[in-house]
């Protein structure tokens, strides 16, 4: 296996897209942090590390997202409804208005006149509730949802503890954001180093070394090409993702108790994580991810002649992926199934808020996990393609 991960990193446009990858996940989140600003209680807008500071403590004045918090916003932005409403709540109430409007606008519209008319937000949670289900009949031309399903969205929807817990939040949707970043260059890489593991040594003048191997000799060879990118796709994205992390947790005072909904982005998400639990099932779901992706084209380069041939073909399948699910005229089962196939799970804010429900032979699970099934699947699937299966001459 140690010459195979040497082939690898021999190869010129393995070391590039690695030195602009490590480069990416360096720069990204320092300019992060960085630009990272806020306006202080006198109107001055203060950056970095001073306004992460002020924000956290300004957030900690509050524990729970009750009704006595959300009656003291929505009076106070009654009484000043003018231009300088939206940065002064922000101030004395952060991030509240926006979770106000969510929840008392028809469904798909962000419209704070409607904060107007209601009296108080004792019911806040439960029009959450009613949003979350309004949103399952807005489209009529088209089923969107089966009725198992619908009842499966609801229950998930009223299972969320109230009142939640509420605190400091920016940092962890900056960190998502980053890690979603890190996801795609590194399914790039998975590409690339797989588009051209077994088309090497045709390509170098030792394919005859290779075909002169038999049975059992050729199938170690074979597992540890597997094997090797693998390793080195499961070492580089570990590295990335928890060293953000780290950074993260080091700069953003991150609350790993904070629960999604705190933030308008996922009010309705109808998956009752907190941020942290969200993040361990991103990492998780976009590793299985690239390890999916990298099989897929394990098993091109397998029956190509060429890396390049196989490259494309790889692209393809991946851009494939990704634009199925956003193509209207296709029966929406099948735009459904595309939407957890490997190189969706890149997407992972928008899979967090997705309500869609899978039925796995009887088990209902939601997006995030359904694509780290299929994942499984495809792994092992194509483990057994790659072991049985002879390269064409």
């Amino acid at each position: 296996m140690k010459y195979e991960i040497k082939k690898i990193f021999s190869s010129s446009s393995f070391f590039v897209v690695m030195v602009l990858i490590f480069i990416l996940s360096i720069v990204s989140p320092v300019l992060t942090i960085k630009n990272y600003e806020t306006l202080d209680k006198n109107g001055n807008l203060i950056h970095g590390t001073e306004a992460i500071k002020y924000e956290k403590q300004n957030m900690s004045r509050f524990e729970v997202l009750d009704s006595n918090l959300l009656n003291s916003a929505l009076n106070y932005f009654k009484k000043n409804d003018n231009e300088d409403v939206y940065s002064n709540m922000e101030d004395k109430y952060p991030g509240i208005l926006s979770l106000l409007i969510m929840a008392y606008s028809p469904p798909k519209i962000f419209d704070k006149d409607n904060l107007k008319k209601i009296t108080n937000a004792d019911d806040f949670y439960d029009k959450r509730v009613e949003l979350v289900e309004s949103h399952l009949n807005l489209y009529y031309s088209v089923k969107m949802f089966d009725d198992w399903e619908k009842k499966d969205i609801l229950k998930y929807a009223k299972a969320l503890k109230t009142p939640i817990k509420y605190g400091f939040y920016e940092g962890w949707i900056r960190l998502f954001e980053n890690i979603r970043a890190i996801t795609i260059v590194v399914m790039i890489l998975a590409i690339l180093m797989s588009s051209q593991i077994f088309t090497y040594e045709s390509e170098t003048g030792m394919s005859e070394v290779l075909q002169s191997f038999k049975g059992k000799v050729l199938k170690k060879v074979v597992n540890n090409k597997i094997k090797s990118v693998y390793l080195i796709l499961f070492i580089v994205y570990t590295i990335l993702v928890w060293g953000i992390f780290i950074a993260f947790n080091k700069y953003f005072y991150l609350d790993y108790e904070l629960p999604i909904q705190i933030s308008s982005a996922y009010l309705l998400s109808i998956h009752n994580y907190s941020f942290f639990e969200s993040f361990v099932y991103q990492y998780i779901s976009g590793l299985t991810s690239i390890l999916s992706i990298s099989t897929i084209s394990m098993i091109v380069n397998r029956h190509c002649k060429k890396s390049i041939t196989s490259l494309v073909y790889n692209l393809l399948i991946t851009a494939t992926q990704v634009l199925a699910p956003m193509i209207d005229k296709l029966p929406f089962f099948i735009r459904k199934f595309a939407g957890i196939l490997p190189a969706n799970g890149a997407l992972f804010n928008f899979n967090l808020i997705s309500q869609q429900v899978y039925n796995w032979f009887g088990i209902h699970t939601l997006k995030i996990f359904s694509i780290c099934i299929l994942n499984v699947v495809i792994i092992c699937t194509g483990l057994l393609i790659l072991n049985f299966t002879k390269r064409k001459a």
